[in-house]
């Protein structure tokens, strides 16, 4: 296709996530928020608005809410593999500096916890998925065993649990646990804590993803990590601090689908469809726990 034409991108859905992605898309360049019929790519922000995806022939990129839905069942997962062109997966959470700068100086963590706690738009299935999703990219592998509880309603679906928390094992030589609330208000909101260790070195994330602060790390490790972050010392940590928000990530979501139509390929380092059904697949089983109060053994396909 042409570089110099913007590139027309339609949202499926019309609700409030659907507006999120809409918004995004009006930030990203050379992008046009386009209808069905004309789009050369779709956000897939609702699962029950989307056209058959192996119809529409063109890359898709996928809101997480959707993916819990749409791959519920063998069949549905193998559909959704079996898509003719490139899919991806909106994981925001990921393109935050602060993660990406964990990720470099601490890539085989020990132990992982996230207390995280989101408002507005996001159901808690949504929530629980981008967070587990973070603590499986920052452990670098997937979990074998989940075990999760889950806590009261909202006000607004008191039926529905507001909470979820429990524990990721990863095998003999590391765990995770984590905390996902999701509360009701106007507004999209995050409060992350995530801490990761391999047992000499910490890395806590905190701030919504806002700031890192380094614990046990000489000064070569750092300085070999991202030497575009500026660090200060307080008291025995090296802090950085970002302006991010996770309407950034989106954005840089939408940016990667657009260098899929121009490029014919997803960008290697996009989350890809095939790991983000694994990740519903764990989130549907953490759920699956909370209910029945067992643990699960975790043989994701």
């Amino acid at each position: 296709m042409a570089m110099d034409r913007p590139v027309r991108v339609a949202v499926v859905g019309e609700g409030p996530v659907a507006r999120r992605y809409a918004s995004a898309v009006a930030t990203v360049a050379d992008v046009q928020l386009v209808e069905l019929a004309k789009a050369q790519a779709l956000v897939v922000a609702e699962s029950a608005a989307l056209p058959e995806p192996a119809a529409t022939g063109l890359p898709l990129l996928f809101d997480p809410d959707a993916l819990v839905s749409l791959g519920a069942t063998p069949e549905s997962r193998a559909a959704l593999r079996a898509l003719p062109m490139p899919a991806l997966a909106a994981l925001p959470w990921r393109s935050a500096p602060v993660v990406r700068l964990a990720r470099r100086l601490l890539a085989a963590p020990k132990f992982v916890h996230a207390h995280i706690t989101t408002q507005g738009v996001d159901s808690l299935p949504a929530a629980g998925f981008h967070t587990l999703d973070i603590l499986t990219h920052l452990m670098g592998r997937s979990p074998n065993r989940v075990y999760a509880e889950s806590g009261p309603g909202t006000s607004s679906d008191p039926a529905a649990p507001s909470t979820v928390a429990g524990t990721l094992e990863f095998g003999p030589h590391g765990s995770a646990a984590f905390a996902v609330s999701r509360l009701d208000g106007p507004a999209d909101s995050l409060s992350a804590v995530v801490q990761l260790t391999d047992g000499r070195r910490t890395a806590m994330l905190s701030g919504g993803f806002t700031t890192a602060a380094l614990a046990g790390f000489n000064d070569a490790e750092i300085a070999t990590a991202d030497t575009a972050h500026a660090f200060r010392a307080v008291g025995n940590s090296q802090v950085v601090t970002v302006d991010w928000r996770p309407a950034d990530g989106v954005a840089d979501s939408v940016r990667d689908l657009v260098q899929t139509v121009r490029t014919g390929q997803a960008p290697p380092e996009a989350p890809n469809l095939s790991g983000a059904l694994r990740t519903a697949a764990l989130v549907r089983a953490a759920l699956a726990t909370a209910g029945s109060g067992r643990p699960r053994q975790l043989v994701v396909r």
